[in-house]
């Protein structure tokens, strides 16, 4: 990460928690989790839509469609 070690990482973060205290590192983990698991969901939903297009159809709509919709 940026040519950053490990103890370089852990010292910006530590030094952050003393500028900025601890209740905003909460806050900011709250909001993060918040948004990654808005993000996965909105994956799921369009999954979801995505299978839901995909399913197979009936052969009543099947056949209805290959003569061009018209049913004598």
């Amino acid at each position: 990460m940026f040519g950053l070690g490990l103890w370089e990482c852990v010292g910006i973060i530590m030094l952050a928690m003393l500028v900025f205290g601890p209740r905003m590192f909460v806050r900011l983990g709250s909001s993060v989790w918040k948004s990654l698991t808005g993000f996965v969901n909105s994956f799921q939903q369009a999954r979801a839509e995505v299978d839901v297009l995909d399913a197979p159809q009936p052969a009543a709509l099947k056949s209805g469609q290959e003569s061009g919709g018209t049913s004598s």
